[in-house]
């Protein structure tokens, strides 16, 4: 039965995340990276060499591109094939971590053992039905933060399978350990942390590293030398990926200062979210930070007290659990901190998959001590009952915050409608959630999330950044009124549409499709008066709009204006249209009583 439990452990991560396979493509970087992206079209060499060269959308990650490939090999667009493989990997990481959580047990706490399994399944729940978790599984584009974690941990895994004596170095099979690291972080690079937390392992459950004598066991540091030269390698490819495509932010934008208030905030944003999981977002800002100041202070408290009197305590030989799982917590949130700082976002949920895991670990080893103690007289039985029975009530509790937040990933609409209610004030979340409603046809919600963007889109952002920000809002606010008086004309309603092409030249004036779309909407209005002049500043921008010709010629026509409107109708002939817009010029001259030459 025990060896069944990392399979149950997988199975009920799975019927948690069932909302995942619902999910669609959502517009954060899935239609970039699956549905728009000429690179990945077709299978073959050239596909794969390009796998492994790119740095699309700021990334190195070849082994994830890879699993995508199979993925498009399989399913093609389809998303919910992408999203079944992320709950797939996810489900595994879950097991993989459930072991791993057993051999750390069974090596700290032989006492307990026949209660390992259970604790180790706990952990393991706790840790992959969180709602912290959501982001990764339900998130297409996510894939590598699953894959290389899932990697990650088979490697400690490895590297922690039983021995004998407990400060033997476990060197047969390191080479796989290396394989597996690797592979990790050419998934993400992110991972570069794998030395330091196998390090990690050696000071503590596997006893090879002293905090008094770190030195003692120098083959601990000869045979990670291929670790760290690895995660060197793979960290210059990845800082290299971010500097050639611009994401990379300079010192000059954004100084050491704000670098380390953004950590103290990343290092408190996941304690506080893995206690009180409510408020989830896929965008976190900067003003998202600025309302939630005292978790930045709470966060460099916890990063500089905590870890001097975890040292000082291990010292004296009492609290080594306690100071390596938090190391670990730091070590593996560190590449996500922002120091190195890339984009605008502060912290996100993807971030604490792996780092978190030292908490779960940390709660069952915690279990097991109750127990201990309980069996021990030292601690009555029903209160190690009682803390059990509340430790298994909080996994059904978590599992429907997952449920819920799954549906949050469900489409692009959802999702920027989750992220605009918990941040408003947030300029990309509203130009985002702008695009969604665009998208979804939702034209007059559109235009109020683009138009509600005024200065306050600069904050932040050096004078040309803002310019360019701004053009490009005036731009969308223009494309959504377009739209909606496109769909108000498709629905037979021209002096409903008038307002909105209007107000589409508005805010960009240059376009010969704006000028002729009024022209239409005042000429389905009679209107000729007002739509002659549309129709030829449309045509005038663009001589070969032909449409805009026929349509001007019309116009004239029935103004009475039959010289300028045959010389339209001819224009078109002239310049070689297709069949039908050939037909349209000819019927054209027919009412007007000439004869096509």
């Amino acid at each position: 039965m025990k060896r069944l439990i990392p399979w149950l452990v997988a199975a009920a991560t799975f019927l948690t995340f069932i909302p995942a396979l619902e999910s669609l493509f959502v517009n954060w970087d899935d239609t970039a990276n699956f549905l728009e992206n000429p690179d990945f079209k077709n299978a073959g060499l050239g596909e794969l060499r390009w796998m492994f060269s790119t740095f699309h959308l700021a990334h190195y990650q070849p082994v994830t591109w890879l699993t995508w490939g199979l993925d498009k090999a399989l399913w093609g667009t389809n998303p919910f094939g992408y999203h079944l493989t992320n709950l797939v990997i996810h489900c595994a990481t879950a097991a993989i971590f459930c072991l791993l959580c057993r051999r750390v047990l069974d090596r700290v706490m032989p006492e307990s053992s026949d209660f390992h399994p259970y604790a180790a399944a706990w952990a393991a729940l706790l840790f992959a039905v969180h709602p912290l978790r959501v982001e990764a599984v339900a998130w297409a584009t996510e894939r590598r933060e699953l894959l290389s974690s899932f990697l990650f941990l088979s490697a400690a895994a490895l590297y922690l399978r039983p021995r004998g004596r407990s400060h033997e170095a476990p060197k047969p099979g390191l080479h796989w350990v290396l394989v597996l690291g690797a592979l990790a972080m050419l998934s993400n690079v992110r991972t570069v942390s794998l030395p330091l937390a196998l390090l990690l392992l050696d000071y503590y459950p596997l006893g090879r590293l002293s905090a008094t004598r770190p030195g003692a066991d120098p083959g601990v540091w000869k045979e990670k030398a291929p670790f760290f030269l690895l995660a060197f390698g793979v960290g210059l490819i990845g800082l290299l990926a971010q500097a050639t495509t611009s994401t990379l932010i300079p010192v000059a934008k954004a100084g050491f200062v704000s670098r380390a208030v953004q950590s103290c905030f990343g290092v408190g944003f996941y304690l506080w979210k893995s206690l009180a999981p409510f408020g989830l977002s896929n965008w976190y800002g900067d003003s998202y930070l600025e309302a939630r100041a005292p978790v930045a202070v709470l966060g460099a408290a916890a990063a500089v007290f905590l870890t001097a009197g975890l040292a000082w305590r291990a010292k004296t030989g009492r609290g080594k659990a306690l100071l390596a799982c938090w190391l670990w917590y730091l070590v593996t949130l560190f590449p996500s901190l922002g120091i190195v700082k890339s984009g605008r976002q502060i912290v996100a949920d993807r971030y604490s998959y792996l780092p978190c895991i030292a908490f779960a670990l940390l709660a069952a080893a915690g279990l097991c001590k109750l127990r201990t103690l309980s069996r021990e007289g030292h601690v009555r039985r029903w209160v190690f009952i009682g803390v059990a029975a509340g430790a298994v009530a909080c996994l059904p509790l978590l599992s429907g915050l997952t449920w819920q937040q799954c549906r949050v990933w469900n489409d692009s609409v959802s999702l920027w409608s989750r992220a605009f209610a918990i941040d408003p004030r947030s300029v990309f979340i509203r130009t985002n959630f702008g695009i969604a409603l665009l998208q979804a046809r939702r034209f007059q919600e559109a235009v109020k999330a683009f138009e509600t963007i005024t200065e306050d889109a600069v904050d932040g952002m050096d004078p040309d950044s803002g310019r360019s920000f701004f053009s490009f809002i005036r731009f969308l606010s223009a494309m959504a009124h377009n739209n909606w008086g496109v769909d108000l004309m498709t629905r037979g309603r021209p002096v409903e549409a008038v307002p909105h092409f209007q107000k589409a030249l508005f805010y960009n004036p240059e376009s010969e499709r704006g000028h002729f779309s009024l022209g239409l909407a005042l000429l389905r209005s009679g209107r000729l008066d007002e739509a002659i002049p549309r129709f030829e500043a449309a045509v005038k921008a663009s001589p070969d709009l032909l449409d805009g010709r026929l349509h001007l010629g019309e116009a004239l026509a029935l103004k009475g204006r039959r010289k300028d409107a045959e010389a339209q109708f001819r224009a078109v002939l002239r310049l070689a249209p297709d069949p039908m817009r050939a037909a349209k010029a000819r019927e054209g001259l027919r009412r007007l009583g000439r004869v096509d030459r």
